[in-house]
């Protein structure tokens, strides 16, 4: 294991000893209004499946019984402002973590419609706005940014001027450890749907990708949080699972665009002659 992963692991852990989780991402629906070529959630062929609302809150309840603190909560996509009840997601986020840093993850394109009652929301909730800056939205971000002032709501961006693949190896004889080393190099972001937490999104939505492609890539089913304690929790998200063998070693960068919904836009292969 090297030391960047076996710190990864170390402060899950040291986290765990505090009651505590560093961060979680909610996928309150898996579709999206735009196409990312490699998306690692693959949002461009998912299914259009939205997060129970009352599931969410028995969820959001579950984790506050397991965990005394989640220091990071993201409310995302696919794209959340296409998820009806957006507000209320995040009214049950803050009210069963009230110390929580809590974001709604948007690429913007829905921002300006949104009704008053969603400013008013976040400003009561401390709730921020965090932009995820596409090539098309660029020119938009001072907007973005000024109306959330307005409203007096928190707005962070980060523009995404590159991808990282979604690491897919198609022939799935990946070093598991390795593969997995690799992935916690770079991030560890534990994965909440429907009443079970997954290592990372890959694991859950690869299910869009074997459905689309007719594959037949290891699917998780993530660990029931209410069949299992914290520390359960914690050791699950720190081991490979089966799904590895499909995530390539290393995750090049490629200049983002928008997909054609075709099989090789996931492929790890395909960008090895484009870094």
């Amino acid at each position: 294991m090297s030391v960047r992963a076996r710190q990864a692991e170390d402060y899950y852990r040291y986290n765990l000893s505090k009651n505590g989780l560093p961060k979680i991402e909610v996928q309150i629906v898996d579709q999206c209004n735009l196409n990312c070529r490699g998306c690692s959630h693959f949002c461009g062929i998912a299914d259009r499946v939205f997060y129970d609302l009352p599931q969410f809150e028995k969820d959001m309840n579950r984790l506050k019984r397991l965990f005394k603190k989640i220091n990071k909560i993201k409310l995302l996509g696919g794209e959340p402002f296409l998820h009806p009840e957006l507000i209320s997601f995040i009214r049950i986020a803050r009210d069963c973590f009230p110390l929580s840093d809590i974001v709604v993850v948007t690429n913007g394109i829905l921002l300006p419609k949104v009704e008053p009652v969603f400013w008013s929301v976040c400003k009561e909730k401390n709730t921020a706005i965090e932009m995820s800056v596409y090539p098309p939205l660029q020119n938009k971000v001072s907007y973005y940014r000024e109306l959330a002032k307005q409203n007096g709501v928190a707005f962070k961006s980060s523009k995404i001027k590159w991808f990282f693949t979604a690491r897919i190896n198609p022939e799935g004889d990946s070093d598991m450890k390795k593969a997995f080393n690799a992935c916690r190099n770079n991030y560890f972001v534990p994965f909440l749907k429907d009443g079970a937490i997954y290592s990372c999104a890959i694991s859950y939505a690869v299910r869009y990708y074997n459905k689309r492609f007719d594959k037949n890539i290891a699917e998780s089913k993530g660990l029931d949080i209410y069949k299992s304690t914290s520390r359960e929790i914690i050791d699950y998200l720190s081991r490979p699972i089966e799904t590895c063998r499909w995530c390539a070693e290393f995750s090049p960068e490629f200049s983002w665009s928008s997909g054609k919904q075709e099989i090789e836009e996931w492929h790890i292969n395909t960008y090895k002659n484009s870094v």
